[in-house]
C-alpha cells in the first residue's frame, strides 16, 4: 500500500480500487459492485489491506473532509492560475505555494478544502465537489504515472470565489447540472450581459464601466486639484478619521493606506462592504446593469 493512501485514510478521507491501468472502478473489489457509498461511508483499513496489498490505480473520492479537487486540464490553464494567484494576495498566494498538487497526463490536480455544494466547470477547469479523482502514483491508461509535486496539504479557503480570477467566475454556473434550466430572470440578465459581448467587453468589463469606484464614497475629496482622477476619502473598514483611502478614478481602482495590501476595484470593493464573495458581488452587480 503506497503511502499516500495511508495518508488520505488518516485524513478520514475514502477511496477505492480502480481497474488495472484504468479510471473506472474495479467492481468485483468493491460491496455489491457500486463505489458510491464510500461517497457517505468511510473505508475500513481491512478494506484497504485487501485492495492495495499490492499496487493499483485507485481514486480520491471528493467531498470527504470538504475536500475539492481543482482539476486543470492543462498546463498552460494550471500556470495562468499559479501566475495570477500569487500577486492575487496572501490567501490564493498561500493556496498556490502550498496546496496539494499532482502533475496528471495532461495537466494538474490541486487539493484544498471548502465549502461547496456542486461539481462546477470551467474553461481548462473542473471543480471536484463530488465523485472521485485518480489518486497520486496511480498510472493513466496513456502510460504516465500521476505524479505527486508536493507534501500532502489541503489549505482551506472560506469561498472558492476567493482564489479564483473575477473574469473565471463570470463564467462559473450556478451549478454545474447540465439538466437544470435556468429561470427566466437568470436568463434575461446573462442573455442581456452576453448580448453586450463586442469590442472585448465581458461582463466584468460591463460592470466595471457602470459602477464607478469613487461613487461608492460620498465625503470624498480631490487630491489633484479638481482634475477629477485622483481622490481620498475615509476607509469604511475601519475607523478612519483622517482620509487614509485613496481613489484612481481613471482606473477604477482604491486602496486603503492602513488595511489593505493590494488595490480594489469595484467587485472587490461591493464584496467587502457587502460581506459576499467576489463570485456573489459579480452576480447581484450584473443583476443591476
Amino acid at each position: 500500500m503506497n503511502d499516500y493512501i495511508q495518508q488520505f485514510y488518516r485524513q478520514g478521507i475514502s477511496v477505492i480500487p480502480l481497474k488495472p491501468q484504468d479510471k473506472r472502478p474495479e467492481p468485483s473489489l468493491l460491496p455489491n459492485g457500486h463505489w458510491e457509498p464510500y461517497q457517505y461511508t468511510h473505508n475500513t483499513e481491512y478494506e484497504l489491506q485487501v485492495w492495495f496489498s499490492s499496487p493499483r490505480n485507485y481514486g480520491v473520492v471528493c467531498g470527504w473532509q470538504n475536500l475539492v479537487v481543482l482539476d486543470f486540464d492543462d498546463w498552460t490553464t494550471y500556470n495562468r492560475w499559479a501566475a495570477w494567484a500569487i500577486g492575487a494576495g496572501p490567501l490564493p498566494k498561500m493556496i498556490a505555494d502550498s496546496a496539494f498538487r499532482v502533475a496528471t497526463s495532461r495537466g494538474v490536480h490541486l487539493y484544498i478544502r471548502t465549502l461547496l455544494d456542486t461539481n462546477r466547470k470551467l474553461p481548462g477547469l473542473d471543480i471536484k465537489v463530488h465523485g472521485y479523482v485518480v489518486g497520486p502514483l496511480s498510472i493513466h491508461p496513456s502510460g504516465a504515472v500521476y505524479e505527486p509535486l508536493n507534501d500532502i496539504h489541503f489549505p482551506y479557503t472560506p469561498s472558492i470565489g476567493d482564489i479564483l480570477p473575477a473574469e473565471w467566475l463570470a463564467a462559473m454556473p450556478v451549478s454545474n447540472t447540465e439538466l437544470r434550466v435556468p429561470t427566466i430572470h437568470e436568463r434575461d440578465i446573462w442573455e442581456a450581459v452576453n448580448a453586450g459581448f463586442n469590442a472585448g467587453k465581458d461582463v466584468i468589463g460591463l460592470i466595471r464601466e457602470k459602477f464607478r469606484v469613487e461613487t461608492f464614497f460620498i465625503n470624498r475629496r480631490s487630491s489633484d486639484g479638481g482634475k477629477g482622477r485622483w481622490w481620498m476619502a475615509r476607509c469604511p473598514f475601519h475607523d478612519d478619521h483622517h482620509p487614509s483611502l485613496w481613489i484612481d478614478a481613471q482606473r477604477g481602482i482604491c486602496q486603503c493606506h492602513v488595511c489593505h495590501d493590494k488595490p480594489l476595484d469595484v467587485i472587490n470593493l461591493y464584496a467587502a462592504l457587502k460581506g459576499m464573495t467576489n463570485e456573489q458581488a459579480i452576480r447581484v452587480l450584473a443583476k443591476m446593469l
